[in-house]
């Protein structure tokens, strides 16, 4: 087994033992408070997330796409409403 000298990601502060709540599988840092996931090394990856299921686009919105922008319109001032 090999020995890792942990630190916080967020601040630097070194982490010990004695900061993991064994019943939560996380990890406090003492310095900044930072909470930290206990993962195995087999453990599995959280599958992701079901995909969104799409909505209608609101009345008077309009979005136009292009490859290195997004411009969303929304008429605010029409005749009759």
């Amino acid at each position: 087994m090999e020995l890792v000298d942990l630190a916080c990601k967020k601040c630097g502060g070194q982490l010990k033992p004695e900061d993991r709540d064994y019943d939560h599988q996380v990890l406090r840092c003492r310095h900044c408070h930072a909470l930290f996931a206990l993962k195995r090394k087999n453990d599995k990856p959280t599958p992701p997330q079901a995909e969104r299921p799409k909505v209608e686009m609101p009345r008077k919105f309009s979005v136009a796409q292009s490859r290195d922008r997004i411009e969303i319109q929304w008429d605010w001032l029409s005749a009759g409403t």
